[in-house]
């Protein structure tokens, strides 16, 4: 099990900020020309890629007490 990690002031700051009109988060859309995307190929390249990057794979959560 990985070792919890404390949000940073900057982080909580959003964090507590986010509620149902305000998401701490960015979504982008590329539109793309035919053929599209290979999504097989694109998840299978995100898969290897997002290992070398542990923080893009750890998650908020309150199961080891307040922040």
């Amino acid at each position: 099990m990985v070792e919890p990690v404390p949000l940073s002031p900057e982080d909580r700051v959003i964090l507590e900020r986010e509620g149902r009109k305000v998401a701490g988060h960015a979504c982008k859309v590329i539109r793309l020309e035919p053929p599209g995307v290979d999504y097989e190929a694109l998840f299978a390249m995100l898969d290897r890629r997002i290992r070398s990057v542990p923080e893009l794979r750890s998650r908020v959560s309150a199961d080891h007490g307040p922040p």
